[in-house]
């Protein structure tokens, strides 16, 4: 489980504050059975690949993404905003000491991966797979299989409930088209594909706008199970607004809420938003 050891090398582990998203999830769990996963159920509608590689490809870009969104708080600057004021402020002078005495700069702080890596390894995507039953069904026909699927006791415990990942064929086709990773830089998700959620129970379904489901960008979709849990009302509050042209926007987890106007709030130009200091994931 999780502990308040954050960085290694510099700083000593006493002083530094667990802000960390990996860190948070493992506090917020730690009372949870020993064997606890978190993820997603994820649905198959789409039967039209040529043979299971081509479908495990699916499976593994989806994985890739949650896995590298987990690491981000491993990046070049990501560490400097989980460490107390006093590291920092010790990491400053030691540095302004090294360029006094004309020596090199000191390591930059590291944090521990054993968080992050415990989070990656304890992902389950639980894929469901009934070509009779599923085999280019409606949302509405994925999501009666998934009522039963509750009702049947086999959605694991600590996986989402109020809702499902479905890959049909528009879905399979943008995952097949995605970039592998997300690019650095502004446009986060620019070249990246996306999965449908399909809410189980949809509140606030209205025409013209929400339906029920909504796109997520992979490069979220740890965000978005955050994010869409912070929300009693319904996933509808974080569903983005339809284009002038009626034609649906995928998540990117840029702080958009029902109500807001995404042209001047919530521009489709930012990155996905950082986290590490909002609220735990239950």
């Amino acid at each position: 489980m999780a502990s308040n050891t954050g960085s290694t090398g510099l700083f000593s582990s006493s002083t530094f504050i667990s802000t960390r998203p990996s860190v948070e999830l493992l506090n917020v769990r730690s009372s949870y059975p020993s064997d606890w996963v978190w993820g997603y159920a994820l649905l198959r509608t789409d039967y039209t690949h040529e043979g299971p590689t081509e479908w495990d490809g699916i499976i593994s870009k989806i994985r890739g993404f949650l896995h590298s969104e987990i690491d981000f708080e491993h990046c070049d600057y990501e560490p400097f905003m989980y460490l107390p004021k006093e590291a920092l402020k010790a990491y400053g002078a030691a540095k302004a000491d090294a360029e006094a005495a004309n020596l090199p700069p000191p390591p930059k702080p590291q944090l521990d991966r054993g968080p992050t890596e415990e989070v990656k390894s304890r992902l389950r995507i639980s894929v469901f797979e009934d070509r009779d039953a599923l085999e280019n069904a409606t949302i509405e026909q994925a999501r009666e299989y998934f009522k039963g699927l509750c009702a049947a006791g086999r959605i694991e415990h600590g996986l989402v409930e109020m809702g499902f990942l479905l890959v049909d064929k528009e879905t399979s086709d943008s995952i097949r088209a995605s970039v592998d990773l997300p690019p650095d830089g502004p446009k986060g998700d620019e070249g990246v594909g996306f999965v449908k959620f399909v809410e189980k129970v949809p509140r606030g379904v209205r025409d013209g706008g929400y339906p029920g489901w909504m796109m997520v960008s992979l490069c979220v979709l740890w965000h978005f199970m955050k994010d869409v849990h912070m929300w009693v009302e319904g996933a509808f509050m974080i569903a983005p607004p339809p284009r002038e042209d009626g034609t649906l926007r995928a998540y990117n987890g840029n702080g958009y809420v029902a109500g807001c106007d995404w042209e001047s709030d919530c521009s489709e130009d930012l990155p996905p938003a950082d986290w590490g200091s909002d609220d735990s994931l239950e």
